[in-house]
């Protein structure tokens, strides 16, 4: 089921460039890369950090809960992965591991006044349920309460991926009933819901669910 979704996450992934960053779907830039603070809240293998570290981000915190996963950067690679980037000597990346909600609760007080992208990717891909934690297979609600409970000011940027698995029944019908329990996931209406009231913008964009605050 991992490959259901690394087909889905793959366009995502390529998503996350400096010309995207700076020409985001949603109108002027949100936030000058080289300054930002980039947060992934399931980092699996390392893609998604990569891809900012490219991009321009500076300061960089990776959360996973799979212990394969969170293993699989060994120091070693967080250097050879800061190499990458266009301004090596100024990057910092920080790896958190636990449930997503409870990381970011603890994280964000520490980044109020910095510009924050938050990229939402910790849902369950298969691996045994029992890795799902306290939040289930999907806890991006859960984030999404403690991103809005932080009051950080600027708002961050909140970037959903997978979309098509919230906004889209085709995705279900194809790979639900496999591994998946629908009841734990949400759907793109709670999403909306859950943020609107904030004074969130929320637009689908490509695989991407982008969230901001104008």
């Amino acid at each position: 089921m991992y490959n259901d979704f690394r087909s889905i996450g793959q366009d995502a992934v390529s998503i996350l460039s400096a010309a995207h960053f700076a020409n985001p779907p949603h109108g002027p830039p949100y936030h000058v890369v080289g300054q930002g603070v980039f947060i992934d809240t399931g980092f699996g293998r390392g893609d998604s950090l990569r891809a900012a570290v490219q991009a321009g981000f500076r300061e960089m915190h990776g959360i996973e809960l799979c212990p394969e996963y969170y293993n699989s950067l060994a120091d070693s690679d967080l250097v050879a992965l800061a190499a990458t980037s266009p301004i090596p000597d100024a990057v910092r990346i920080r790896l958190w591991k636990g449930t997503s909600p409870d990381c970011l609760a603890e994280m964000l007080p520490k980044l109020y006044g910095r510009d924050v992208t938050v990229w939402c990717d910790a849902h369950y891909d298969g691996k045994p349920a029992e890795l799902c934690g306290k939040y289930g297979q999907c806890p991006l609600i859960a984030e999404l309460d403690t991103i809005v409970a932080a009051g950080l000011d600027p708002t961050p940027l909140i970037m959903i991926d997978d979309a098509s698995v919230f906004a889209s029944t085709a995705w279900w019908r194809k790979y639900g009933p496999r591994d998946y329990d629908r009841d734990q996931w949400p759907t793109f209406t709670l999403i909306y819901d859950t943020l609107k009231p904030h004074g969130y913008r929320i637009l689908i964009d490509q695989e991407i669910i982008w969230c901001w605050r104008p």
